[in-house]
């Protein structure tokens, strides 16, 4: 229809209030006031030379006896979005509608939007670094302007853009007023987020963790249970409790990226520019999904 033409070409999944952020300086400082660690030779660059978008990349070398003795950066739990976390924060009236059924993807997407509605509202936000790290626009094919790269794409385009525009429309009607979200693009925009970069099979958001980009042939991140203990000092060799190898394996809470092969055979350091990279998506992901969550087409190999 007529409506549905004009939908394609406008902007609707956009927030202007986030910076966007080139670097990585007030992200690290954030994440390491909570005990974890991102490796000062990395930095954030808007064309990675691996993946063609942003993405993390090591400003000097890194060597193979320091990507073999411990991982290139560490997220502790506390600073994971997660629906748990999203259900504690969301500040409801009691007139408001109950978040009782949201499923936790929901309750993201609500989160995202309401520490992101306005700029007073995002100064004041305790999760400000992380969401000026985020980009204006999600990186899904269905907020792209352009047509679909191939005819087989353009009908699960069109049905995912509706399918966003009903979730966004549905969430503010019912939650908007009551969280000072002004605007359902604001909605659009934290769904595609939570769409594009959830981690671990559901709606976790993973500061850093999710500006590395994919490749098949590096390894996954991992867990570690790094409770009670400051990452930076548990990195030191003679300390007992230190993170090494034997942590690729441990079920923890904490987030860590190592820069080893996939399979954890070959450690693999890094030259200048050589970008981060982490295997993160199911081998069974389809085209369909690249492009429609991702913006990726053809999918990496």
């Amino acid at each position: 229809s007529p409506m549905r033409l004009v939908l394609l070409v406008t902007p609707f999944a956009r927030n202007e209030h986030v910076e966007s952020a080139t670097d990585l300086r007030e992200l690290r400082q954030w994440v390491e006031n909570f005990g974890g660690f991102v490796d000062p030779k990395l930095d954030l660059v808007g064309e990675g030379p691996s993946s063609g978008c942003r993405g993390i990349v090591a400003t000097e070398a890194i060597a193979a006896d320091v990507v073999k003795a411990r991982p290139l950066v560490i997220i502790p739990e506390a600073l994971e979005m997660n629906g748990e976390r999203a259900r504690a924060e969301l500040k409801l009236p009691p007139s408001a509608r109950s978040l009782d059924g949201l499923d936790d993807g929901a309750l993201c997407v609500l989160l995202l939007a309401q520490e992101a509605a306005s700029p007073d509202r995002l100064r004041q936000s305790k999760w400000r670094p992380y969401l000026d790290s985020l980009p204006k626009e999600p990186p899904c094919g269905w907020v792209a302007e352009s047509s679909s790269p191939t005819a087989a794409l353009a009908a699960e385009t069109l049905r995912a853009r509706s399918y966003v525009e009903a979730v966004a429309s549905g969430l503010y009607e019912d939650y908007g007023a009551s969280l000072g979200i002004t605007t359902p693009n604001h909605i659009a925009w934290a769904l595609g987020l939570v769409t594009s970069r959830s981690m671990d099979d559901g709606a976790r958001l993973v500061p850093v963790l999710d500006l590395v980009n994919h490749s098949p042939r590096r390894a996954p991140f991992t867990a570690f249970s790094a409770a009670n203990f400051n990452n930076l000092r548990r990195l030191a060799a003679d300390d007992p409790k230190a993170i090494d190898f034997a942590g690729t394996h441990t079920d923890g809470k904490d987030w860590c990226l190592w820069s080893w092969s996939h399979d954890y055979a070959t450690p693999l350091p890094l030259k200048p520019g050589d970008e981060l990279l982490a295997n993160y998506l199911p081998d069974d992901y389809s085209p369909v999904d690249w492009w429609v969550n991702c913006g990726i087409y053809p999918p990496p190999r």
